[in-house]
């Protein structure tokens, strides 16, 4: 099974949070307390309102047919904000099925570092948080650190000929 990440890998969490908070930072790197206290105030339905990553949805989804059966999306609440963490799971999940398919499994962590307790043994995880790709390699999964696209279908390509018997 591969598992995707929803915020900053299928949907553009930090896009969003730079034109809130007035910064440019980058996938990967922290927002800080201060960005995320601004997030908390006036936008609790941010993450249905988040704008996909086209090339990622195109290229790695629909490019390697990951669909119902062969992938889901695998996505964590906001771990201390109960007003964000109220609408998380229905905007999440509405945003997967509008954006990327209503046939598409949503899972949820139900926090980040939570994710590795859905890991079994060979399964995938394309995630931005390193800390998520560590825990999951330890559980015996294989894990892609994503931060572009190009990177991001190139280990696609390579591990699923390593993982699965088959070229897609």
């Amino acid at each position: 099974m591969i598992y995707i990440d929803m915020d900053d890998v299928a949907a553009d969490l930090q896009g969003y949070a730079n034109q809130v908070n007035g910064t440019s930072l980058s996938i990967g790197d922290s927002m800080g307390e201060s960005n995320w206290a601004e997030l908390r105030r006036g936008h609790q339905r941010m993450f249905r309102d988040l704008e996909p990553n086209r090339g990622f949805i195109e290229k790695c989804i629909r490019g390697f047919e990951l669909d119902k059966g062969s992938a889901a999306f695998l996505t964590a609440l906001p771990f201390d904000n109960k007003s964000l963490w109220r609408y998380a799971p229905g905007d999440k999940l509405r945003w997967v099925h509008e954006h990327v398919s209503p046939e598409m499994d949503v899972f949820f962590g139900p926090f980040a570092h939570d994710k590795r307790l859905h890991c079994e043994p060979g399964d995938m995880l394309i995630d931005d948080n390193h800390q998520n790709c560590i825990e999951w390699v330890q559980q015996g999964g294989f894990a892609h650190l994503y931060r572009n696209v190009d990177d991001c279908v190139y280990w696609l390509k390579h591990t699923k000929v390593i993982v699965y018997d088959r070229m897609v």
